[in-house]
């Protein structure tokens, strides 16, 4: 496994390679070429990979705490069981992306473009979704306890089984399907819940 903790790479063409397991924790990847790479397992603690292009790149069970993401095409890949824990991932594009069971805990996802991506079984506690697109994106069972949803569009989402704390923040004046939620099991006994209280 390769060891290139703090390298710079700045729009470096990893095209078609092999970074299973490799070592880039706070490397400097901006703007690198990362499609289709084999990062299964790779580091990218506190890295920059800001503007990175990894469409349909394989990232599972990559480290990406505390990275910077920021407008990140990470469409069609593989990043399930990822763990992206305090990421700031605005403005990225993770189109028919894979992140189940994916930890995501207080990650900035301020408009990121979601839509058609398996969340189901995530953790996004205190995740920050401020005016991200979950079009028909699926939360089954996923942790969604505190995240800011404020402003999203979750036409077709789907939230069975979706567990969501007391400081839920929803904007049911936007986008936002309202009725749709509440066709969900779980959000309809959050909602209860705080009426009772």
């Amino acid at each position: 496994k390769a060891v290139l903790t703090e390298a710079d790479f700045y729009n470096a063409d990893f095209t078609d390679a092999n970074l299973r397991a490799a070592h880039l924790e706070r490397a400097n990847l901006v703007e690198a070429k990362l499609a289709n790479v084999v990062a299964k397992n790779a580091q990218f603690s506190d890295a920059k990979l800001i503007k990175v292009d990894a469409l349909c790149g394989d990232f599972h069970r990559a480290i990406f705490d505390r990275a910077d993401l920021t407008e990140a095409i990470f469409i069609q890949a593989e990043l399930g069981e990822a763990h992206l824990l305090d990421a700031q991932i605005q403005d990225a594009s993770f189109n028919n992306a894979t992140l189940q069971s994916a930890v995501l805990i207080g990650a900035s996802l301020c408009n990121v473009d979601l839509e058609e991506v398996n969340l189901d079984l995530a953790n996004l506690e205190r995740a920050d979704l401020r005016g991200a697109n979950l079009c028909s994106v699926t939360f089954h069972n996923a942790n969604l306890t505190d995240a800011n949803l404020l402003d999203v569009d979750c036409d077709g989402a789907e939230f069975i089984g979706a567990t969501f704390g007391d400081q839920l923040r929803l904007d049911f004046s936007t986008d936002i399907f309202y009725q749709d939620l509440l066709n969900d099991e779980m959000l309809d006994r959050h909602f209860n819940h705080l009426d009772n209280h």
